[in-house]
């Protein structure tokens, strides 16, 4: 692909500057035919969208082909960009929109419980499971329903809400809809019309029963933690006539406001928290920085009809970094891998690489220091979030003094070889501390930042 930095002839004569990063396009590319041979995968497809804006800052498919080599050996499987062209049964990357609607709707919190049916869940003849044995679950928040990614969970969010409000959470985030990227073929997938039964509103909960392609799936999480505003993804950044000279350049569109910043801020913090230790995400997690996103194991269908085929799985990552201010959305799918098949063991790992580098392509500073050394720990309370830091080296125990007006970084910095667990609230600079400055940290060694 032509780097974004540059103009480039098109057939018609006109010159186009991508947006295209011609690095993490490399990368993108090197990443996912690493992943394909590494689990046997029979594809794979990848795209990187600028969080704030759906710039798309890379996109590839896996095989591909060479434009460049005039031949015929090339079938139309290969030549089809299937990013944008082909729809498929995501999984449980979907949960996050019904969630996210949830609490639009005033229907729930992330604390809020439901009964996870201890693995098992009943419905008419058939039987929702969660993945497996490990999965047996009582009582579950939603935050962790969607760190544990249980679909006995979501099934039970689904029914407490009803189909048309479930339907309506896929439709603002851009299913069933094409964007108009400036490629051809582009794909709207599947959304049922209503009304569902109870079956397939549990499917289509956890992602089931659903189709999208991964530029639908990546420009909605764009629009689900970048403050709720859905963008049209664009490929083009500006255009120069070859006649005249006069340069079009391409700016965002807003398309429409899906989520208010509060709503936007509370799904980043719960897709933070699907990446914490033990949870479904945790592999995609990046030394030194914050991410969030979910993990998609998908049964593929049957394209015959009737059903799943046996054992032919899509694997995915959906995600963002960094987490307290979202540059990059990435979104990664592996089609039938063969050495694995979770979305946690095989794409999760390929979201880490890629958006480790990114961020480093950027310039980005690491917001946790020294981080071979610490393990981080993220958990998402009613409105803080909890960050664990153990080195057995060190203990504090008074509160230390944090000077009014220090950032998030300056805290950690000061604590760097500390075995402390901070607790942030709010956002912007620090306000006040509990306890106090020189009072005794408690047995759970536990204190409280405030920023305003």
């Amino acid at each position: 692909m032509v780097d974004g930095l540059l103009f480039a002839e098109n057939p018609e004569g006109a010159e186009v500057k991508l947006t295209i990063d011609s690095e993490l396009q490399y990368q993108l590319e090197s990443e996912l035919n690493l992943a394909k041979h590494e689990y046997e995968a029979l594809s794979a497809v990848g795209i990187i969208l600028d969080a704030k804006t759906s710039a798309v800052r890379a996109l590839a498919v896996v095989p591909g082909f060479d434009p460049n080599v005039k031949s015929n050996n090339f079938d139309l499987e290969q030549r089809r960009n299937r990013v944008v062209t082909d729809a498929f049964e995501p999984g449980s990357v979907m949960k996050p929109f019904v969630i996210a609607k949830g609490l639009k709707e005033k229907k729930l919190q992330p604390n809020s419980k439901f009964f996870c049916e201890f693995g098992l869940f009943k419905i008419g003849k058939r039987t929702i499971k969660d993945s497996d044995d490990k999965h047996k679950y009582g009582w579950l928040p939603v935050t962790d329903i969607l760190a544990h990614s249980s679909n006995i969970g979501m099934s039970k969010n689904a029914f407490s809400m009803g189909d048309e409000i479930v339907r309506s959470a896929y439709d603002e985030f851009g299913f069933g809809q094409k964007y108009g990227l400036e490629l051809p073929g582009e794909g709207k997938g599947t959304l049922h019309p209503l009304p569902w039964n109870n079956h397939l509103l549990a499917n289509i909960s956890f992602g089931q029963g659903i189709s999208a392609t991964a530029l639908q799936v990546a420009n909605a999480y764009a629009a689900l933690i970048n403050g709720g505003s859905l963008n049209k993804p664009y490929l083009i950044e500006a255009m120069k006539e070859p006649e005249t000279g006069i340069i079009t350049e391409f700016k965002p569109q807003l398309l429409r406001q899906v989520l208010t910043l509060d709503e936007s801020e509370k799904m980043r913090m719960m897709l933070v928290s699907a990446t914490a230790p033990e949870a479904t995400g945790e592999k995609a997690r990046v030394s030194g920085f914050m991410v969030g996103g979910k993990t998609g194991t998908a049964q593929m269908a049957d394209p015959k009809g009737g059903g799943y085929l046996k054992g032919a799985y899509i694997s995915s990552f959906a995600g963002f970094i960094p987490a307290q201010d979202p540059r990059f959305v990435i979104y990664v799918a592996l089609e039938r891998p063969q050495k694995a098949y979770y979305g946690s063991q095989v794409a999760a790992p390929v979201f880490s690489r890629l958006a480790s580098f990114a961020v480093r392509r950027e310039g980005l500073a690491p917001l946790l220091t020294a981080e071979n050394k610490n393990k981080i720990k993220i958990k998402k309370k009613a409105k803080s979030t909890e960050i664990s830091q153990a080195n057995l080296s060190a203990h504090l125990q008074n509160m230390p003094d944090f000077q009014k007006n220090l950032t998030v970084r300056e805290v950690f910095k000061k604590l760097h070889g500390q075995d402390v667990q901070v607790r942030i609230q709010g956002q912007g600079t620090v306000s006040e501390t509990i306890p106090s400055a020189g009072d005794p940290l408690g047995d759970d060694k536990t204190m409280t930042v405030i920023l305003r």
